[in-house]
């Protein structure tokens, strides 16, 4: 009867102690997610934090629900690589005042010279290269994706889109012009004067 008791105890401590190891890191997950400092909110401009991200990859991550006000850094700890089974932390940043996190730079940026914030997702890949020696941060087509997102760069765009077609409808009527011109009889270079 006391060796089973013994094992009881044993077996009842060995579960507490897993509970709690679980526990714990169930609550280290997310033990910086969303953890900011007083006044982020009247920072930011938010009204209301909406606390709406979590971590699925490793990396920076704009917070789209947010406004790209605040970005989420993404962790994996206590798995494999290629485990199913990855569990992230997340530690949670508000940038500055009238700025916004651009994905495409990781850092925040005055919102004027930052890609939307809608644009965000399309450059999450980027933190696949984090700690990739081989490979370039951006690429020129990284740049361009981003350039091009930006609205101001697609107005500009636009604008040189517009003068491209003008400036080519332009020659087709100067050509046409000049081939009916080669049509009429040319005066001799005498007659010019």
């Amino acid at each position: 009867m006391i060796g089973t008791t013994k094992s009881s105890i044993f077996t009842a401590i060995t579960i507490n102690t897993i509970v709690l190891v679980l526990f714990s890191l169930i609550k280290h997950t997310n033990a910086g997610a969303y953890d900011l400092p007083a006044g982020t909110l009247k920072q930011t401009g938010l009204t209301e934090l909406k606390r709406t991200f979590k971590c699925e990859a490793e990396g920076y991550f704009a917070d789209v629900d947010n406004e790209c006000k605040i970005y989420h850094q993404c962790n994996s700890f206590n798995s494999k690589k290629g485990s199913p089974n990855i569990k992230y932390a997340q530690t949670t940043m508000a940038c500055g005042e009238n700025q916004i996190f651009d994905q495409s730079k990781f850092a925040c940026k005055d919102e004027s010279d930052a890609i939307p914030c809608e644009a965000s997702s399309d450059f999450f890949y980027l933190n696949e290269r984090i700690g990739d020696e081989t490979a370039d941060f951006l690429t020129d087509a990284d740049i361009e994706k981003a350039q091009a997102a930006r609205p101001e760069y697609r107005a500009a765009a636009r604008a040189r889109a517009k003068r491209r077609r003008a400036i080519s409808k332009l020659k087709k009527r100067r050509s046409t012009t000049s081939r009916a011109d080669q049509n009429q009889p040319q005066p001799y270079p005498s007659e010019i004067n």
